[in-house]
């Protein structure tokens, strides 16, 4: 979520405290927070947030949506730029979390070609166009890491005794169950309330680290 996102968010709730004549207290028993820390997360000044689950209590208890709590239009789709993805993979790659692939696949192309009177004319064709593929490795290689001949001897000990896991392996499983539910919530198939419970679900089987 951006900081615009957060600061509406916090707006937001605390517009609802006040029109309900709500207090700190009552809105920490709501989210399982002490006072101190709604204090802070009402505060844009504090780097204290609202977690997906805290935010998913508090539209209950108010009966809104998480996207006007965050002032986001439910009929719309959030937009993700290029810059947005970008410091996204790039912050992730460079953490070492992400492998990369190269993936080709047939693409149809509207490719406009123009005619003798200066007009688009956009005829398709299939081409084969290659794309960067990343993702969170299950497991760990001695590649992903620059290592002396001692310490590739050390890790293959270390495997040997502990295995090879990241801690992506159990997110992966969860999202091989999510990227079906969510086609099915795009298509309008799943409501709104019962996809974030489900998405709630899934983060408290989520470690935080």
């Amino acid at each position: 979520m951006s900081e615009l996102n957060f600061h509406l968010l916090e707006e937001n709730i605390r517009m609802l405290m006040e029109k309900n004549n709500m207090t700190q207290q009552k809105l920490a028993e709501i989210t399982g927070m002490t006072q101190a820390n709604i204090s802070k997360a009402l505060n844009h000044n504090e780097k204290k947030r609202f977690t997906l689950d805290q935010v998913y209590r508090i539209s209950q208890y108010f009966e809104v949506s998480i996207d006007s709590l965050v002032g986001n239009p439910s009929e719309k789709l959030a937009d993700t730029s290029p810059r947005d993805a970008f410091t996204f993979i790039t912050k992730f790659l460079c953490a070492g979390n992400l492998r990369t692939e190269n993936l080709t696949i047939t693409e149809t192309v509207y490719d406009p070609q123009y005619n003798g009177y200066g007009s688009p004319e956009c005829t398709p064709k299939e081409i084969q166009d290659t794309y960067p593929v990343f993702f969170f490795p299950d497991y760990i290689r001695f590649s992903d890491q620059k290592l002396s001949e001692q310490e590739e001897i050390d890790l293959h000990i270390e495997f040997c005794s502990c295995g090879n896991s990241t801690r992506f392996q159990y997110l992966n499983e969860i999202l091989k169950k999510m990227i079906p539910l969510i086609s099915q919530y795009k298509d309008g198939d799943i409501p709104e309330e019962a996809f974030q419970m489900i998405v709630d679900g899934y983060l408290k089987q989520l470690p935080e680290k």
